[in-house]
């Protein structure tokens, strides 16, 4: 982002008061010390917020709206984020795409198995990833570094390509 302050989070006790607020019934694992507890109820929050935003858009659908009037909405999570700038908006939606990355490692994790259709994904979530972060390093002027991410996130998705072609 673009403002060079010191990260201020939540505390333990206002992230439990938010989750209670949304409905995301949470508890702080008593190994954690704060600041793992603040990550962990931090990305709890993201997840109930996210539901939350789900329910919502849900509704204005089975009422009849479609993306051109739900863009607007979505734009505010940006807003919300304080993004100051397109590079603000950029970092953040990058963040969203490497997080999407790992959120699918771990579902593949969780089955146990191979999965060829969650692989694929993978790949073609961090290609997406690498180009946003291309992006944001090119906006940052540092050229040389952008070429070399957005080289990694082109193959990358050029992989995932390749095996959505032989899946099943």
């Amino acid at each position: 982002m673009t403002q060079q302050h010191a990260p201020q989070p939540l505390t333990v006790p206002e992230l439990l008061e938010v989750l209670s607020a949304l409905g995301a019934q949470a508890e702080v694992p008593g190994h954690l010390d704060d600041a793992d507890a603040v990550l962990h109820l931090s990305h709890g929050l993201v997840g109930a917020a996210e539901r939350k935003a789900m329910e919502a858009e849900l509704a204005v659908r089975a009422g009849g709206a479609d993306s051109p009037e739900i863009l607007p909405a979505i734009e505010e999570a940006y807003a919300a984020a304080n993004a100051q700038s397109r590079l603000d908006v950029l970092a953040h939606v990058q963040w969203r795409a490497t997080r999407l990355v790992q959120a699918l490692q771990a579902l593949l994790a969780d089955t146990g198995r191979d999965d060829a259709v969650l692989s694929t994904a993978i790949v073609a979530a961090a290609g997406v990833s690498g180009l946003l972060s291309a992006q944001a390093t090119m906006a940052n002027g540092d050229r040389v570094s952008a070429v070399a991410t957005l080289g990694k996130g082109v193959e990358a998705l050029q992989l995932a390509a390749q095996r959505a072609q032989r899946l099943p």
